[in-house]
């Protein structure tokens, strides 16, 4: 790869299935498997010091639901930007690429930020611009966006701290602070929600925003700004109009936390 074809810039491009932080991809040769997040930091991670090579200008996802916390959190030592949607997408056959590939060639020199905002132009594009209702149709439901990977540990520490006050509110509110947050929680944008179940993936910034009212306006607004300041390129899907460019995995029910919690407890003895 990089040592066979050296280049000034790269970009790391993802085409498969994706879980948020649940994982990525669906090795049909490997019974379905997929990567969990600690896989895939150990597969960039091994990748990268084998070639000697530092971080990608862009890591795209053609991909549902990678535009989350968790995901970015991961590639944040990887790559610089970071392009991927936070609702489940449809790849539509790869016929956008016609126009990015088109782009590319005409200006082999642009940057990775040139790069990432041209994929995401061609990726609307293509719906908006299909001769078929339904595609039209289907592209009202999938923003995308640039991610500035260099922003996240901002975001991080911003998350952190809201749910260090989260915790502080429940304990000292009791019950009726709990029913307050699990509202904000119900209010929320959620994406990746199926007829067979959900993967439970709510808009951050929705999140941070219907906690208003609670007093805790700092903490939400640092986050707010945090999580705005790391979108450097969106493009909007009018039928979620609360997404603002990273999801978080939220369940709603102990059952569904200690499922989440169960996937999460695997991971030491998958990359062991």
């Amino acid at each position: 790869g990089v040592k066979e074809y050296p280049a000034d810039r790269t970009a790391l491009i993802f085409m498969d299935h994706g879980a948020g932080w649940a994982g990525w991809g669906h090795d049909l040769s490997h019974k379905g498997d997929s990567l969990n997040l600690m896989e895939l930091n150990k597969a960039l991670t091994d990748g990268r010091n084998a070639a000697g090579f530092g971080r990608f200008d862009v890591i795209l996802f053609e991909s549902c639901l990678m535009s989350s916390a968790e995901v970015a959190a991961v590639c944040r030592p990887h790559g610089k930007l970071m392009v991927a949607s936070e609702e489940i997408s449809y790849v539509g056959g790869g016929i956008y690429w016609k126009g990015f590939i088109t782009g590319l060639c005409k200006n082999a020199d642009m940057e990775g930020e040139e790069l990432a905002r041209l994929f995401c132009d061609e990726w609307r594009g293509f719906f908006d611009n299909h001769q078929a209702d339904q595609l039209q149709e289907m592209g009202r439901n999938f923003p995308l966006y640039v991610l500035d990977l260099d922003k996240m540990p901002a975001v991080l520490e911003a998350y952190d701290a809201l749910g260090d006050v989260l915790i502080k509110y429940m304990q000292q509110q009791g019950r009726e602070g709990w029913l307050k947050i699990a509202a904000a929680r119900t209010k929320t944008e959620e994406y990746g929600k199926m007829a067979d179940g959900s993967f439970h993936c709510r808009d951050l910034h929705h999140f941070a925003r219907n906690l208003k009212g609670l007093g805790l306006d700092s903490q939400r607004n640092q986050l707010i700004q945090a999580i705005e300041g790391a979108i450097i390129h969106n493009i909007t899907a009018s039928k979620r109009p609360q997404a603002r460019g990273l999801s978080v995995c939220f369940p709603g029910t102990k059952k569904e936390f200690d499922g989440f919690v169960m996937r999460l407890a695997d991971y030491p003895k998958i990359t062991a």
